[in-house]
């Protein structure tokens, strides 16, 4: 009997010491934001939230007029009258971005949205200039683009068709978009209905999704948050691969055990780097000359390409100032505004 128990004693602790130290689990607190996937299927959820976020596209339209490198033109302010007697020809060209809004609220034939101010903005002036002569000389005006005019598209199955700019606040890159359509159209919008929560109660490691039109593309990510409270009103960072049309996309944090989600911020930019290449002049290119030793003119450009991993938010915070601060524009014009944004 002594041996038996002996042998088992043994055992005991030979097994236990084979064992390594047990994960102490915490509580998941419903207050805060969690950091692990979903305990429970919540594509429904995702689905469901998608039909608030919609693609959109803007095009301004230029008369451009191109200038001969002589006699040589200098200066920011040169009259139109001038550029059409000097241009050595005048053309209409036109520049297109896209990018994904949200709808906020829905009223009779009105619906109201929200993107970032860069989707949506354009110039009312571009110049373009030939090269110096000599270093430290002004350059001569190549190209003066003046805008025309703009059109603004909601693309969706069915399209929508154009919306007005309502708001543009250029500091925070947040923009209201206003959109007058048939009742029977707006009846099939449906306005964000998810909470709002604050970006102020993010941590590193809190998980997150981010729903948008990348290249035009319906795309669902998840991220997590990195950098956190880099501004005031709690702008932060998330993992998730940024490309063109991102841009107005919104970011879903997951509370507590990830029973729910709370809408955190908007998707607005993505980190870059600015290269300079050589590259030759298209316009002298043929296609005989591919594979060939190429001795042309060769060009100086800018290209920005873009870090991925490394998406910049703007917090819900700033969202919901920025709507209060747009109240009586808002009213103005027929809109309803979203309440259940704010607390």
């Amino acid at each position: 009997m002594w041996r038996s128990f002996f042998i088992l004693l043994v055992f005991v602790v030979i097994g236990s010491s084979c064992t390594g130290p047990k994960q102490t689990s915490h509580p998941i607190s419903e207050s805060g934001y969690t950091t692990s996937f979903p305990h429970r299927d919540i594509s429904g959820d995702l689905r469901y939230l998608f039909h608030s976020v919609k693609r959109i596209t803007s095009t301004a339209f230029y008369n451009t007029y191109v200038l001969a490198p002589t006699p040589s033109i200098y200066g920011k302010n040169v009259s139109r009258n001038r550029l059409e007697k000097l241009a050595a020809r005048q053309t209409y060209t036109n520049h297109s971005s896209a990018g994904t809004a949200l709808v906020l609220s829905t009223s009779e034939s009105r619906v109201l949205l929200l993107t970032c101010a860069h989707v949506i903005t354009f110039p009312d002036t571009v110049v373009q200039y030939y090269p110096a002569e000599r270093p430290g000389q002004l350059r001569p005006i190549k190209i003066v683009a003046y805008k025309d005019r703009q059109t603004n598209l909601l693309i969706d199955n069915e399209s929508l068709g154009y919306f007005d700019v309502i708001a543009v606040d250029q500091k925070k890159d947040l923009a209201l978009l206003g959109l007058y359509t048939q009742v029977q159209k707006v009846g099939r919008v449906t306005p964000m209905s998810f909470p709002a929560g604050d970006a102020k109660d993010l941590k590193m490691g809190s998980f997150t999704y981010t729903l948008g039109y990348p290249k035009g593309y319906p795309m669902i990510t998840h991220a997590i948050v990195g950098d956190v409270m880099r501004s005031s009103y709690g702008a932060f960072l998330i993992d998730a691969s940024f490309n063109r049309g991102f841009s107005g996309g919104v970011v879903m944090a997951l509370k507590g055990s990830g029973q729910h989600m709370e809408w955190v911020g908007v998707a607005n930019s993505s980190s870059a780097t600015t290269e300079y290449i050589l590259k030759p002049d298209e316009r002298d290119l043929k296609d005989e000359d591919v594979n060939d030793l190429y001795n042309g003119p060769i060009i100086l450009r800018q290209q920005n390409s873009i870090d991925y991993g490394i998406t910049k938010v703007i917090p819900i915070n700033l969202v919901q100032e920025f709507i209060r601060e747009n109240q009586r524009v808002i009213r103005e014009r027929g809109y309803v505004i979203p309440g259940q944004f704010f607390h």
